[in-house]
C-alpha cells in the first residue's frame, strides 16, 4: 500500500544541528585531501625551497588546516541549516511543501497483490 505525505515545515533548530553535523563530518572525509595535495606537490618540488623554516611552515599550515577546517565548517553547517529549514518553511505555506509517497515492505499477504 503507498501513502503520500507532505513535508509542510522543517523544524528550523533541528535542521542547524544536523547541518552542524553532516558538514562536520564532510570536512572530516576532505581534509585528507587536503593534506596529500600539498604533500605530493612538495615531494614533487624536491622539497619545496632549501629553506628548511619554509618546510616546516609549509607542513604548519597543512596541520593547521587539517584541525581548523571541521571546526570552520561545521558553524557554518548550523547557519545554512537554519537559513534553508527557515527559507523551506515559508516556501512551503504558498506551494504546500514536498510531497512524499511511502510504501509497506511487507509483502502482500494472500489475495492481495
Amino acid at each position: 500500500m503507498i501513502t503520500t505525505k507532505r513535508l509542510v515545515r522543517i523544524g528550523v533548530l533541528n535542521a542547524g544541528i544536523v547541518m552542524t553535523v553532516f558538514y562536520g563530518l564532510i570536512a572530516l572525509l576532505i581534509v585528507p585531501f587536503f593534506s596529500i595535495i600539498p604533500l605530493v606537490g612538495l615531494a614533487a618540488s624536491g622539497g619545496g625551497s632549501s629553506d628548511p623554516d619554509s618546510t616546516a611552515l609549509d607542513a604548519g599550515v597543512m596541520v593547521a588546516t587539517a584541525v581548523f577546517m571541521p571546526l570552520v565548517y561545521a558553524p557554518f553547517g548550523f547557519l545554512f541549516g537554519v537559513i534553508t529549514a527557515a527559507i523551506y518553511n515559508l516556501v512551503a505555506r504558498f506551494t504546500g511543501g514536498l510531497e512524499f509517497q511511502f510504501a509497506d515492505d511487507a509483502p502482500p499477504g494472500p489475495g492481495q497483490s
